[in-house]
C-alpha cells in the first residue's frame, strides 16, 4: 500500500482556536451541580415574575414550537403545552404555567439540548449572575491561555450546546471578573459536526 503524503500544520499557521465550555473551560461539576439545579429551583419564580415580558413569551412560544416538532418526529411522550384554549399571550392560567413547568422539567430530566430549553435556562441564570448568587467558574489555566492567544492575534472561538447568552453570562460574571472586557472572545452557537 502506497503511503499518502500528510500535510502538517505548524503552530504559526494557526489563526483560530476553538474551545468548548463544559469540561474544557469550566468544570463539568459547575454546570451539572450549580447551573442546572439553579435553573430547576428558580424556574417557577422566573416564569411567574416575568410571564408578561416579551422575552418570557418568546421562551414559551419556542417551547410550544419544540413540542410541535417533537410530536411530528414521533416523540409522543413530550409534555404538551399549547392548544387552542391555552395561548401563551394571555395572562398565565395555572394550567398553562403547570404545563410549561412540566415540559421544561421533562427536557431537563431528558438532558435535551434544545434551543428552546437553553434559551430559557439562560434567562433564568441572568438574574442569579446579576444578583451575585453564582459566578462563572473557569479552570485556572484558562484565563492565561485565552489571554496569550488573543495577545498573539489569534481568534478565540467559544462554543457550547448552551445559548450564546449563557456563554456571555459565564464569561461576563466569572470568578476572574468580566472576561468579556479583558479578552476578545467570539461566542458561537452550537456547532453541529454531522
Amino acid at each position: 500500500m502506497a503511503s499518502k503524503a500528510r500535510s502538517s500544520v505548524t503552530i504559526d499557521q494557526v489563526q483560530v482556536v476553538l474551545v468548548d465550555i463544559e469540561g474544557t473551560v469550566t468544570p463539568i461539576s459547575f454546570v451539572k451541580e450549580k447551573l442546572f439545579p439553579l435553573a430547576r429551583t428558580e424556574l417557577r419564580s422566573h416564569l411567574v415574575s416575568n410571564w408578561e415580558s416579551a422575552e418570557c413569551q418568546e421562551d414559551i412560544r419556542a417551547l410550544c414550537c419544540q413540542v410541535e416538532t417533537d410530536l411530528k418526529n414521533g416523540m409522543d411522550d413530550v409534555p404538551k403545552i399549547c392548544d387552542a384554549s391555552l395561548s401563551p399571550d394571555k395572562a398565565y392560567p395555572k394550567s398553562l404555567l403547570d404545563a410549561v413547568l412540566k415540559n421544561v422539567l421533562w427536557h431537563m430530566d431528558s438532558d435535551r439540548k434544545t434551543t428552546a430549553l437553553k434559551q430559557l435556562q439562560g434567562h433564568v441564570w441572568s438574574k442569579a449572575y446579576a444578583d451575585g448568587k453564582i459566578k462563572g467558574e473557569v479552570f485556572g489555566d484558562v484565563v492565561p491561555a485565552l489571554k496569550q492567544w488573543t495577545d498573539e492575534g489569534l481568534i478565540v472561538g467559544i462554543y457550547s450546546s448552551g445559548s450564546i447568552h449563557a456563554q456571555k453570562l459565564l464569561f461576563g460574571h466569572s470568578q476572574e471578573g468580566n472576561l468579556l472586557k479583558k479578552l476578545k472572545l467570539l461566542m458561537l452557537p452550537v456547532c453541529k459536526w454531522w
